[in-house]
């Protein structure tokens, strides 16, 4: 049987490396949206995505999002984004061809969807990346999304 002194020592050790964790970590924790709240914002997110990349009046622009939680769009056939719903961790992941993979979470308090890892924004990640491909490739157009 382990000794109450031997438990304490343990439990404090626990505690420490878990702190040490916490200390160094960017991601902020916060409340998680029912299961209802995440699927109304991220077909939200989605949606507003779709509008503004269909808006742009640019034939170098090709947009795919039927509802199903999957949105794709390329710039010039070459740059491809993929934005798809995750329900088990209630995340929005994107796939960037300019920076990479990228998970994000709703941010209850700012009402905005925020990088795991690096507290990026998605609209405003989206719209330097986006706006940046387009003066690359001499693209006339420009993303506002918001």
């Amino acid at each position: 049987m382990e000794s109450a002194l031997r438990k304490s020592i343990r439990c404090h050790a626990l505690f420490f490396q878990f702190s040490k964790i916490l200390k160094y970590s960017n991601f902020q924790f916060s409340m998680k949206l029912n299961l209802n709240e995440y699927l109304k914002e991220i077909n939200n997110a989605l949606t507003h995505i779709s509008d503004n990349v269909d808006a742009l009046d640019s034939d170098a622009v090709e947009c795919n999002y039927d509802g199903s939680g999957v949105l794709k769009f390329q710039i010039t056939n070459e740059k491809k984004y993929v934005l798809n719903i995750q329900r088990p961790t209630q995340q929005l992941w994107v796939s960037s061809p300019v920076s990479g993979p990228y998970k994000f979470e709703f941010e209850i308090e700012k009402k905005c969807w925020i990088d795991v890892k690096n507290n990026l924004e998605l609209y405003e990640l989206l719209n330097k990346e986006i706006n940046e491909l387009f003066k690359q490739y001499n693209i006339n157009s420009n993303i506002n999304i918001l």
